[in-house]
């Protein structure tokens, strides 16, 4: 039997509808505000994907010396996942308002699967997501 995919939406400001679109697609969704409560949810849940919003809090447990107009937080959380054996393979999918060309250079350097910038339409996002999640083990 097929276990239910988990998405991490780490997003300080969630959109209801696509909290919905995504539980109509089958996905049990985490949401997780702040890069503290993220890392909290990555410690206690099998996570399949992360849909992650670059500008949002660093919460109290990531190091954000050097933030960069708010940028930093995504980019150190995602480094954060990468340096994690049990982490560093977890699908990442970027969806910012504030696109910033060095910002997608280093985390597409960092290894994640996509990059949007908003607005994203619900059949991107299905079809980003699907294909990131191809492949991974039901385990």
């Amino acid at each position: 039997m097929n276990r239910q995919k988990v998405i991490l939406y780490v997003e300080d400001q969630p959109l209801k509808t696509r909290i919905k679109m995504l539980e109509d697609e089958g996905y049990k969704i985490i949401v997780a505000r702040d890069g503290t409560a993220s890392l909290d949810c990555l410690r206690k849940e099998s996570i399949d994907l992360i849909l992650l919003d670059i500008m949002m809090p660093p919460g109290d447990k990531l190091n954000i010396e050097n933030a960069r107009e708010g940028f930093a937080t995504g980019v150190v959380f995602t480094r954060e996942i990468k340096m994690h054996d049990e982490w560093k393979d977890i699908p990442i999918i970027v969806i910012t308002a504030n696109p910033d060309r060095d910002v997608e250079r280093e985390l597409t350097e960092l290894g994640v699967s996509k990059y949007f910038k908003k607005p994203v339409t619900q059949s991107e996002l299905e079809e980003a997501i699907k294909e990131c999640l191809e492949g991974k083990s039901d385990a």
